[in-house]
């Protein structure tokens, strides 16, 4: 058995994570840089084996979660055989399997583990192809006394413990949900949850440690959202709600309905409040102010009281919650039937009532009758992801472009056709993609070649795919999820850039923030929203990490004030120094808010404008270059930076920054290839032999 172990380091990214507003209660973490690299590694034993093994220790943690940046466990299907990753919690032995599978549903994160080290381990069957993990990030849980936000009603908070088979609660944003009637057995939840951190659904959770520290039951009891099927309000009270669904779990292969055996039903809420008795049933916080032991911190509560107030959106209640519940089912105590979400805190000891959204929602029952993604009864949709990672430049030779297509559970699809469109100047072409005829890789895999490209200029491309059942998808789509951008590179052998930055690691680049800014600050990291809603579903340069605006909320979203990304000091006295970057703006309101792009000569002691993008711009990808000197003087003291403004009443704004590159010429691209003797090699019509 081959055993190989491969240096890791650790570095500390950021602060622990603001507690969230409202209902909710976060958990507190550090996002930790925790670089592990098995290597490209395969099993020589006859048997299945352990080829790579890494024990990950974080001190003081109190949980752990890990996020891969690579982990390539294709195996070789047609003979069955195949890679995992196994992670194992040192603490009390709890263990999570992901095969290619269960590891692209967890989009390369795992579960929740207790306790401060697990072992990361990658086990192979005997002649399955090469593979490799490689793990770049963690979140390590730290000890926060708990704050219970509190909204009871009246001096006393008279929850108690309960054992609800329905109700879950979601991590790491710290609210509650709940499964539903519904074809699949899908969840509700309170819209303002649905922020980013609508990740993990933990059921039958356990009791928190004395100190109020939460823990988390294992991995068989922990399942992935899947963003695709997300829809969801988050306008106040009477109109906020969220509907979407999980993949199965990676240990178990069932679905939350198939393990917890119960579900919701959702009755009609009363129009005017008749004296019903209804239930709060959630994962609310506990300060042990009241007397209340912290071991009851974020685990499952109920309380009863009556209805004080109805509507055709909104419901009011005398019932006890805090923060943690929001997302809770507002049950009818006399039909166990579900009526309405807990969405909002009202309630002090001076009376009030708290608030939820009503099922009788119009929005909300529009939504739950056109469900997306696994929520949805029929056949699986299709999905096509780009398989190879793209180059900086494109080769003037020309190269494969592989996609995987796939349906939502990430099972390989047979395509009726694949087609790949490419521009490079002179007019959109097309070329077929093809199934490779070689054995060992991957079903669904198509390919298609780009042919010699014009050097220098850049070339575009997108991919259109079609399944035996006539559903079409475009790669890559927009912010709307339906139409296709395109992929942009530039075309050449190399560069004559003096810096680059393709925020894969951290080059020096500072955020400020306006005093008043409420969320949206410049955060660095692979996209999390997934094009929900106008955010960028993928970085540019396709290296993986890009600047977006509040990405570890997921949703990107400016509000209330601006935010800037200011680059470390850049030497521009070239010969004829260009700036070159790709930028996102997506703004959805009615406000005149837009994207500024400004550059300095003295260090940042004063700007002048480079561009004003918006005020409404739909969001895209788009790549700028300037020349320097048309803008200031060049000098070793040149800056750029970008700020993104919500500084209107009604505007959803989502920006993003990628790719930055300073070169010494107007494309920064080179077309000739000089070797180490002189000889160059450019045009090649005068040539003979």
């Amino acid at each position: 058995m081959l055993k190989l172990r491969r240096t890791v380091s650790l570095v500390l990214l950021g602060g622990l994570c603001a507690l969230a507003s409202m209902a909710q209660q976060p958990l507190t973490s550090d996002e930790v840089a925790y670089l592990v690299d098995s290597g490209l590694t395969f099993n020589r034993e006859s048997e299945r084996s352990v080829i790579f093994s890494e024990t990950i220790t974080v001190e003081d943690a109190t949980w752990l979660r890990l996020y891969f940046s690579e982990a390539d466990l294709s195996g070789a299907p047609e003979n069955g055989q195949a890679a995992a990753v196994r992670i194992t919690s040192l603490a009390d032995g709890a263990v999570q399997t992901l095969d290619a599978k269960s590891m692209e549903q967890w989009q390369r994160s795992s579960a929740y583990f207790n306790g401060d080290a697990v072992r990361v381990e990658l086990i192979a069957d005997p002649g399955a192809a090469p593979s490799r993990i490689r793990i770049h990030e963690l979140d390590a849980g730290r000890l926060d006394p708990a704050t219970a936000d509190r909204s009871i009603c009246g001096a006393l908070d008279d929850r108690v413990l309960s054992a609800d088979p329905r109700v879950a609660r979601i991590m790491p944003v710290g609210c509650t949900t709940w499964l539903i009637n519904d074809a699949q057995s899908c969840f509700l939840t309170a819209g303002h949850c649905n922020n980013g951190n609508l990740s993990v659904v933990q059921f039958n959770v356990p009791l928190s440690n004395s100190n109020g520290s939460v823990n988390h039951p294992g991995p068989e009891d922990q399942y992935p959202a899947d963003p695709s099927s997300v829809q969801f309000a988050n306008g106040g009270v009477g109109n906020d709600y969220a509907y979407y669904g999980t993949f199965p779990n990676s240990q178990t292969e069932m679905t939350p309905f198939e393990v917890q055996g119960q579900t919701f039903v959702l009755g009609t809420p009363p129009l005017v409040p008749g004296g019903e008795t209804i239930r709060i049933t959630g994962y609310g916080s506990v300060d042990g102010t009241q007397g209340t032991p912290q071991t009851w911190n974020q685990v499952q509560h109920t309380h009863n009281g009556p209805i004080v107030g109805a509507s055709m959106s909104s419901l009011q209640y005398a019932v006890d919650t805090t923060g943690g519940d929001s997302g809770s089912p507002v049950i009818n105590h006399l039909t166990d039937e579900a009526i309405g979400i807990h969405t909002h805190a009202g309630c002090s000891a001076g009376g009030g009532a708290n608030n939820g959204t009503s099922l009788n929602l119009a929005a909300l029952q529009n939504v739950l009758a056109a469900p997306m993604g696994v929520c949805i009864d029929g056949p699986p949709l299709l999905r096509v992801t780009l398989d190879n990672v793209l180059p900086t430049l494109m080769p003037p030779a020309g190269m494969d472009i592989s996609i995987i297509a796939t349906d939502r559970d990430a099972d390989p699809v047979s395509l009726a056709s694949a087609t790949l469109f490419y521009d490079d100047g002179s007019g959109e072409q097309s070329v077929p993609m093809l199934q490779p005829a070689l054995r060992g890789l991957p079903d669904g895999m198509y390919v298609g070649t780009l042919p010699a490209l014009t050097c220098g200029q850049d070339v575009t491309f997108r991919v259109e795919a079609e399944d035996q059942g006539g559903t079409v998808v475009h790669h890559p789509f927009s912010a709307d999820n339906t139409l296709s951008n395109t992929y942009r590179r530039p075309v050449a052998f190399g560069t004559d850039e003096t810096f680059r930055d393709d925020f894969e690691t951290d080059q020096g680049w500072t955020v400020g923030d306006d005093p008043a800014l409420g969320a949206g600050t410049w955060e660095r990291g692979i996209p999390a929203g997934y094009g929900l809603r106008g955010d960028p579903p993928w970085d540019a340069d396709t290296s993986g990490s890009a600047y977006l605006t509040f990405n570890s909320g997921g949703n990107t979203d400016v509000d209330a004030g601006a935010t800037r990304l200011t680059s470390p000091t850049l030497d521009a006295t070239g010969s004829d120094p260009h700036i070159h970057y790709w930028r996102w703006w997506d703004d959805a309101g009615t406000s005149d808010d837009v994207f500024t792009v400004e550059v300095s000569d003295d260090n940042g002691a004063s700007w002048t404008t480079l561009e004003t993008v918006g005020p409404t711009v739909t969001g895209e990808w788009v790549y700028r270059s300037f020349r320097i000197s048309d803008f200031v003087t060049l000098t070793d003291q040149f800056k750029i930076r970008f700020t993104a403004s919500d500084l209107g009443d009604v505007s959803l704004i989502e920006a993003g920054v990628d790719g930055v590159s300073l070169s010494n010429g107007p494309s920064g691209l080179l077309c000739d290839l000089i070797f180490a003797d002189g000889f160059e090699l450019g045009d090649t019509s005068s040539w003979s032999n």
